[in-house]
């Protein structure tokens, strides 16, 4: 007789046993549960004569603040199993536990393009969760096709007073000057493009590729700026890219995006970037240019539920 059981995952043997029912970048955690508060587990069991095995695992955040939040990061059933309502029964045990440590609600991001993300959706949208959002077009194309876009030549030669540099080349007072123009400017610089928050690693720990990160300068003032971080050994990341407004009709971002283009060469393949439909004149430029040379495009979605 078998029998299916929930359980906080505990012991040495817990980044071993589910070590490949997470993402990449959450697989360290998996050694820290029990040691850091931050982060919550529940693993499913298949129980029987031969005793316990692992077949499921779902993982979770809980934010310090208050009322807490909930982030799901994943949640993993063994295939072979799949279809008996499993899922179900992680999620419950996960929410459950929010709801006792006072979290006000849950939240989960995904993308789409991967071959389980529809069966997440239906789980989380039958369990009372609210209708998922767009939060981001993700894009992925091949530098080879990139190099041969018309406007990698258009930007060759800048107009006068204009040049691209390594962001790392800029002096104290540059950095300074332009820290203090973001933040009393009426230009209204957006959090998620503000430079000295991409510079260093990513969100997601991604470190940065310093060759790539720009700054477009006027008469030695930053006027725009570019970043990019390393997914793999192959593939780059474009983080973040912004020209103030006065500077777009003689050098616009695109320009900033074909140097980095030109200077990837053959040291990486692909690109990946993303656009938040919020940021209108991204998504202009990115039907614009962009659309062409793309070979691959999903959707990140955000969705959550009040607990």
């Amino acid at each position: 007789m078998e029998w299916y059981s929930v359980a906080r995952p505990e012991g040495e043997s817990v980044g071993r046993e589910f070590f490949g029912m997470t993402f990449p970048r959450y697989r360290p955690v998996l050694s820290q549960l029990g040691c850091a508060e931050e982060f919550v587990a529940f693993g499913l069991y298949r129980n029987g004569s031969g005793g316990k095995t692992a077949i499921g695992l779902i993982l979770g955040s809980v934010s310090g603040s208050e009322p807490q939040t909930g982030e799901l990061l994943s949640v993993y059933v063994d295939p072979k199993h799949r279809f008996q309502g499993l899922a179900k029964k992680l999620l419950t045990e996960f929410e459950t536990h929010m709801r006792g440590v006072g979290g006000g609600d849950v939240r989960a991001v995904y993308t789409t393009g991967t071959s389980t993300w529809r069966f997440l959706e239906s789980l989380l949208t039958t369990q009372g969760w609210s209708r998922p959002i767009v939060r981001m077009y993700l894009f992925e194309a091949s530098i080879e096709r990139l190099m041969q876009a018309e406007w990698m030549r258009w930007f060759e030669h800048l107009p006068a007073g204009y040049s691209i540099v390594g962001w790392d080349a800029l002096a104290p007072g540059q950095r300074r000057k332009l820290s203090e123009r973001i933040s009393n400017s009426t230009d209204t610089v957006s959090q998620d493009v503000i430079p000295f928050l991409h510079e260093a690693e990513g969100m997601d720990k991604a470190p940065p590729v310093r060759e790539l990160n720009l700054a477009c300068l006027f008469q030695g003032e930053v006027v725009g700026w570019h970043f990019a971080h390393l997914i793999n050994d192959s593939t780059v990341r474009f983080s973040c890219s912004y020209v103030f407004p006065e500077a777009r009709t003689h050098v616009p971002m695109l320009a900033l995006w074909a140097r980095s283009f030109a200077k990837m060469g053959s040291h990486w393949r692909r690109v990946k970037w993303g656009v938040y439909p919020r940021h209108t004149a991204m998504v202009e430029f990115n039907q614009r240019f962009m659309f062409p040379y793309v070979d691959a495009e999903t959707v990140s979605k955000s969705i959550q539920k009040k607990l």
